[in-house]
């Protein structure tokens, strides 16, 4: 909130991908967890693929934190608030 202040509700984007991330971050770790617990082979074979499709998802969200489309997604939500587009409200709200 100190760095963004006034703009927190334009870097909400932003701070939901690191939330993401984290909550990706916990998954693979109690996966992990749960899977030596068990004592098993197999479920430390599911774990890892499963850690796999994590690591995928947070490198992805990295990306995403430095190259979006926030920004235009932004203006464009502001036009629309502003009624600028009410033509795309036809048929659904009218």
């Amino acid at each position: 909130m100190i760095r963004f202040g006034p703009k927190l509700e334009r870097e909400q984007v932003v701070l939901g991908r690191f939330v993401d991330i984290a909550t990706e971050i916990f998954a693979i770790t109690a996966t992990c967890a749960r899977a030596e617990s068990l004592g098993n082979h197999d479920a430390c074979g599911v774990a890892d693929y499963f850690c796999g499709l994590a690591r995928a998802r947070i490198t992805q969200l990295f990306a995403g934190v430095s190259s979006n489309s926030d920004r235009a997604g932004y203006k464009l939500a502001q036009r629309l608030l502003s009624g600028e587009k009410s033509w795309i409200e036809d048929g659904i709200l009218r």
